[in-house]
């Protein structure tokens, strides 16, 4: 692997295709991209967006299901210099126009599988009702030949002139992901080139992830868990699985050599209630579990089968992973969201809030045409979220600030109470309300 000064300076895809060249970069549909091939194919779709006049600084929407085009078309913008902007192909089309406006994003790029099968275009509530609006086709611009066809699709043509990618510096801005909106409506989170390098570089020196390693690309690229997984693997040389729209992960499983897969809890739960998922999750190096609160149970349940579970805190501000447990940990560290990654800083509040600081932060947030720091006057950012350091700095998360509530004069925390609750082995689930 590329030392991480060798990757800030320059494109991520130039590094790898020296470094990966022959190997498999992106497998899906029967076929398998090396990473020579996924370089030529951004550098064509670079060329035919700077021919439809995106231009450096531009902020472009992505509305797509995950694909080898999605995934194409995300670098090759970063390429240009524009600000990828994915979007959640979940959103009813009124909530799409609001968020665009709200950052002042005046072009978007749509698959036409979404298209077909939504009609996001028609009618006067479509988003081609939006005059503000310029949409271009995913598949114009991106364009694999062969893709639907070959089994071994490979571009023996490449360019292998060695030579800077000249417009990229390392704290350009390069995305805008929407936070999941957890503490009201989605945030549109700021981030440069470098923080996403960063939090790649520190993930896969705690979970080693090389050559010959396949990623399930089992979260959606609009959600940071999802993007985060193209940019380690990208940085490892592995290869990221993306499986045939609408297919289920435990399909995926079955179908495609797998050796990691991020999950949230729920994922997780359904999984090891299908026999043969539970038996190839066995296979795995590592099993992320991230995103929403996980009970006892369900890591003990993990653990009792002998599945490589790794337990992580995050969020989209600090473009993915903030802490991770690390690989063979004891079962009680498991119950805890492991300790802080490289490159990251991480403390408890006098009130427990947690706070965050490093190279992975965000730049802010986008509200029209500014920026809006995400940092408290000492620089350090306010996460709303409730936890507690361990002797042997491992975090535990406890709950919202927002979720808190009073009785008695007593603050109670619901997310405790519910893995209290959870603790009997005939609950699957609890929730708490005020």
């Amino acid at each position: 692997m590329a030392d991480k000064k060798e990757y800030l300076s320059d494109f991520l895809l130039h590094k790898s295709s020296q470094a990966y060249g022959d190997n498999a970069a992106i497998i899906s549909h029967g076929i398998s991209l090396n990473y020579k091939c996924i370089h030529l194919l951004v550098k064509e779709a670079e060329k035919k967006l700077i021919a439809a006049g995106i231009k450096c600084g531009d902020y472009v929407a992505v509305l797509s299901p995950n694909s080898p085009e999605y995934v194409i078309i995300s670098l090759a913008l970063i390429k240009c210099g524009a600000v990828f902007v994915p979007v959640s192909n979940k959103f009813p089309v009124k909530i799409i126009n609001s968020m665009l406006k709200g950052i002042a994003c005046t072009k978007l790029i749509l698959s036409s599988f979404l298209n077909d099968k939504n009609g996001l275009l028609q009618g006067s509530r479509g988003l081609a009702a939006n005059t503000e609006l310029e949409i271009l086709s995913l598949e114009d611009i991106v364009s694999i030949p062969g893709i639907r066809h070959s089994n071994n699709f490979i571009v023996n043509k490449f360019d292998t002139e060695q030579h800077r990618e000249s417009n990229l510096k390392p704290d350009r801005n390069a995305t805008i992901i929407f936070s999941s909106g957890s503490s009201g409506n989605p945030k549109a989170v700021l981030h440069s080139y470098s923080s996403h390098i960063y939090s790649a570089l520190g993930a896969n020196q705690n979970i080693k992830f090389k050559s010959g390693d396949a990623w399930l690309l089992s979260l959606p690229m609009y959600h940071i868990g999802g993007f985060a997984i193209i940019i380690r693997a990208f940085i490892s040389g592995g290869s990221v699985v993306i499986p045939v729209q609408g297919m289920k992960t435990q399909e995926a499983l079955e179908i495609y050599s797998i050796t990691h897969i991020s999950l949230v809890s729920t994922q997780l739960y359904r999984l090891l209630n299908e026999k043969n998922s539970a038996n190839k999750l066995m296979n795995l190096k590592a099993i992320i579990l991230g995103g929403s609160g996980f009970s006892k149970n369900l890591i003990k349940r993990a653990v009792d089968l002998g599945l490589p579970v790794l337990t992580s805190y995050g969020s989209t501000e600090a473009a993915s992973q903030i802490t991770t447990t690390a690989e063979k940990e004891k079962v009680e560290n498991l119950y805890t969201s492991g300790k802080v990654l490289k490159y990251r800083q991480i403390k408890i509040g006098s009130d427990g809030e947690i706070l965050i600081k490093g190279k992975t932060l965000c730049k802010g947030y986008v509200v029209g045409n500014e920026v809006k720091l995400v940092e408290n006057k000492n620089g350090w950012y306010n996460t709303g979220d409730l936890g507690r350091l361990d002797k042997h700095q491992y975090l535990t998360v406890i709950g919202r600030k927002d979720t808190m509530f009073q009785s008695g004069g007593e603050n109670i925390y619901p997310e405790e109470i519910e893995k209290a609750i959870c603790k009997f082995d005939f609950l699957d689930k609890a929730i708490v309300v005020p």
